[in-house]
C-alpha cells in the first residue's frame, strides 16, 4: 500500500453515490407508478454497485496522508462509474419497454366533454362538417 489517497477516488466515489440516488429515484418512481418487476432489476443494481464504491473507498483511503490526482486504486473506481452508467443508461431505455398502468386506472371518471376535446390525431377520420 503507499501512503497516499487519491482525490480522483473521491471524485468517482460522489459520482457514483449521485448515481446511486438517481437508481433509487428511479427505482421508487417505477414501484409507485406499478411496472413490472422486471424494470427495477437495473436500478437496483446500480444501487448495490455505488453503494460497493463508497465502500470501497472508505475503506482504501486515508484522508489524513498526502493526496494525489490518481493511484492504482482509480481503475477500480473507474470500472464501478461505468458499470453504473452503463445500468442507468438500460435502466432508462427499459422504460418504454414496461409500460405505466392507463390513465384511467387514476382517473375513472369518464366524461363526454373530455372524450369530445380529445379525438383521434387528426387526418384519421372525414372531418363531418367538411363539404363533400
Amino acid at each position: 500500500m503507499y501512503n497516499v489517497w487519491a482525490l480522483g477516488n473521491l471524485v468517482l466515489s460522489l459520482l457514483g453515490v449521485l448515481l446511486s440516488i438517481a437508481a433509487l429515484t428511479i427505482l421508487l418512481v417505477f414501484l409507485s407508478l406499478g411496472y413490472k418487476r422486471q424494470s427495477i432489476v437495473f436500478p437496483s443494481i446500480t444501487f448495490v454497485i455505488g453503494a460497493a464504491g463508497i465502500l470501497i473507498f472508505i475503506f482504501s483511503s486515508n484522508i489524513r496522508l498526502p493526496m494525489v490526482m490518481v493511484d492504482y486504486w482509480t481503475i477500480l473506481h473507474l470500472l464501478i462509474y461505468a458499470s453504473q452508467v452503463i445500468l442507468m443508461i438500460l435502466a432508462l431505455v427499459q422504460i418504454p419497454k414496461y409500460k405505466q398502468p392507463p390513465l384511467q386506472q387514476y382517473f375513472p371518471v369518464q366524461h363526454p366533454y373530455y372524450q369530445q376535446q380529445f379525438p383521434h390525431p387528426p387526418y384519421t377520420e372525414v372531418n363531418k362538417w367538411s363539404k363533400k
